[in-house]
C-alpha cells in the first residue's frame, strides 16, 4: 500500500509485515535521536532491520529483536537472513515488544518524567532553603 493511511489502521497494516527495515541516512539529526516509528515497529511485535545510527544504537544495541548494520547491502542480506527464521522472527518480536511494553511505554515513561520532576522540585526547595544534595538523594546532615 502507498500513500496516506489513517492513524486507525496503522496496526492492522503493521501486524501484516514479517519485519520492518529503517535504512536511515546518517545525518546531525538522525545521528541523535530515536524515531517514534522505531517503538511502533517493535510493539507491533516484529523485528527491525536499521542503519546503525548513534542513537538507535546506544537504545538498542543490546536487543536482538533490533539488527543493526552499516551498510544498504546489509540491509538486504540481514532482512532476508530474519525472514528466512520465522520461528527465531516470533521469538524477536515477542522480545520487541515486551521491551516497549515494559521498559517505553507511556505509563512508564510519564512515571520517569514525574520522578524527575519531584527530584527537581526537592533539590530546588533545598537550594532556596540553603542546602544542597544531589538530585535523588537525601540532604545529608
Amino acid at each position: 500500500m502507498t500513500g496516506w493511511l489513517s492513524y486507525e489502521n496503522v496496526p492492522t497494516f503493521l501486524k501484516i509485515c514479517d519485519i520492518f527495515v529503517f535504512p536511515g541516512m546518517d545525518s546531525e539529526l538522525l545521528r541523535h535521536i530515536i524515531p517514534m516509528k522505531f517503538y511502533e515497529y517493535l510493539a507491533a511485535g516484529k523485528p527491525v532491520v536499521s542503519t546503525s545510527l548513534e542513537g538507535i544504537a546506544r537504545e538498542f544495541q543490546s536487543l536482538a529483536s533490533v539488527h543493526l548494520v552499516s551498510s544498504a547491502a546489509q540491509i538486504v542480506d540481514t532482512a532476508l537472513s530474519v525472514v528466512a527464521n520465522p520461528d527465531q522472527c516470533r521469538i524477536e518480536g515477542e522480545r520487541g515488544e515486551s521491551f516497549v511494553k515494559d521498559q517505553r511505554s507511556w505509563f512508564r515513561l510519564t512515571d520517569q518524567i514525574e520522578l524527575s520532576l519531584l527530584n527537581l522540585i526537592s533539590s530546588t526547595t533545598l537550594a532556596k532553603n540553603g542546602l544542597s544534595t544531589k538530585l535523588g538523594a537525601p540532604p545529608q546532615s
